[in-house]
Order: C-alpha cells, then sequence, then structure tokens
C-alpha cells in the first residue's frame, strides 16, 4: 500500500500540470477619436488642362516676350489658373469642413 501512495500522488499532480487554463477572450469597444485627414474636393484633384501658348522665334513680327499677343494671353490665363488654385489648396488647407 505505501507504493500505490507515492504513485497516486505522482500521477495526480503530473495531470494537474499538463492542464492548462483556456484563455478567456473578450471584445472590448474602446471609443477613442482617430484622426482622420479630409478628402479634397474634386474641384481641387482635378487635371490641369491648360491651353498653352504657342513659342516664336523673338525675330517674329508678331512677337513680344517671344510670344504672340494671344500667347500671352494663355500664359496669364495659365499664370492666373495655377495661382487661383494655390489660393484654393490654401484655404482648402486652413479650413477644410467649412460646412461642419
Amino acid at each position: 500500500m505505501r507504493l500505490k501512495l507515492p504513485v497516486i500522488i505522482l500521477i495526480t499532480s503530473l495531470s494537474l500540470g499538463c492542464v492548462h487554463p483556456k484563455p478567456i477572450v473578450q471584445t472590448i469597444t474602446v471609443d477613442v477619436p482617430i484622426k482622420v485627414n479630409p478628402i479634397p474636393p474634386e474641384s481641387l484633384l482635378s487635371t490641369l488642362t491648360p491651353d498653352l501658348p504657342t513659342f516664336v522665334s523673338p525675330t517674329d513680327p508678331q512677337a513680344s516676350s517671344a510670344l504672340t499677343s494671344e500667347g500671352e494671353r494663355l500664359f496669364r490665363a495659365l499664370i492666373n489658373d495655377l495661382l487661383t488654385r494655390i489660393q484654393a489648396w490654401t484655404d482648402w488647407a486652413v479650413n477644410p469642413n467649412p460646412g461642419k
């Protein structure tokens, strides 16, 4: 009988050591504000499609600054469009959600 008691204790301790507790998984919702970058309006993302001026030779009789009068008008319109777009991006960057 003396031999059985240590064997029982050994078997019991080994079987208890082999049992791993199953981890309990709980999903907890935590309300944390997350920064979301605003999406620029389509007008700022549209592709530029300017009418480009045609440069001419400075010796051309129609040339002033190597552009014709029409070329200068197109060049000024392009510069004005680019400056307007830069101002629109600046305004949007300062206040991306004006209606909210």
